[in-house]
């Protein structure tokens, strides 16, 4: 694992919408119906994008509780990610002890951390959605980045 990318922020923000919405931006083709399921919800998934540029790229989108992340490292560790993208829920509770879990996974893989703050900006859903689709195509530019990082090396 190279790089890991946490997207955080308070509940009800769009950050699992944002995430679904990077993985049809990194392959238009992926079927999220058959990624893995939490078992604690039916809505978040856990995938990986094989082969982006070169790269293992993997995507989960619960971060609610501390055992989601370290399950969300296990996975992208078995899945031999190179890319691994995170939600991270913050406040209700231990939201700073999720961020800093997060931290010391990845630097217990020796990868850099990045944390990204995703807002709620509006309280239209279409305009919320628009918002989202903007935040999940800068975070592809993100990935971009990272994978052209690694082509230089």
């Amino acid at each position: 694992m190279k790089t890991v990318i946490a997207l955080t922020g308070l509940n009800f923000r769009g950050k699992s919408k944002t995430l679904l919405q990077l993985v049809k931006l990194l392959d238009p083709n992926y079927d999220i119906d058959k990624a893995e399921k939490y078992q604690a919800n039916d809505y978040d998934r856990k995938m990986v994008i094989n082969n982006y540029h070169g790269l293992n790229i993997g995507i989960a989108t619960c971060g609610d509780h501390t055992d989601f992340i370290r399950e969300n490292f296990a996975y992208c560790i078995k899945h031999k990610c190179d890319i691994c993208i995170i939600s991270v829920r913050l406040g209700q509770n231990y939201g700073e002890q999720r961020v800093a879990l997060a931290k010391q996974e990845a630097l217990n893989n020796s990868a850099h951390f990045v944390q990204i703050m995703k807002i709620k900006l509006t309280e239209d859903e279409q305009e919320q959605l628009e918002k989202n689709q903007e935040m999940a195509e800068m975070l592809k530019g993100l990935v971009d980045y990272y994978v052209k990082k690694n082509m230089d090396k």
